[in-house]
């Protein structure tokens, strides 16, 4: 049986592990997977096996699908309340 303690990371430090180790300000974020490291090394520095990276950017991108339908959801119902109460042409 393995005596480590588990790790808890914040979704900061998953997103940044999956940025390959960049920072995530507006600028660097369009770049942040460009770079020479595989996802081996980047797993290797950090520690982590490369199935919990591959399962963290999977929960990433369904989060993210999640807020667009939410965003999109909230857009319909505000087209629908306008056009209910009369406020779109």
């Amino acid at each position: 049986m393995n005596s480590q303690k588990r790790r808890h990371w914040k979704a900061e430090e998953k997103l940044q592990i999956q940025a390959f180790g960049k920072s995530l300000s507006k600028k660097e974020g369009e770049e942040a997977r460009r770079t020479d490291s595989t996802v081996s090394e980047v797993c290797r520095r950090h520690g982590i096996g490369t199935g919990q990276f591959y399962a963290w950017e999977k929960h990433a991108r369904q989060g993210a699908l999640f807020v667009l339908w939410l965003s999109r959801r909230k857009e319909e119902r505000l087209h629908r309340t306008h056009r209910e109460e009369g406020l779109t042409e």
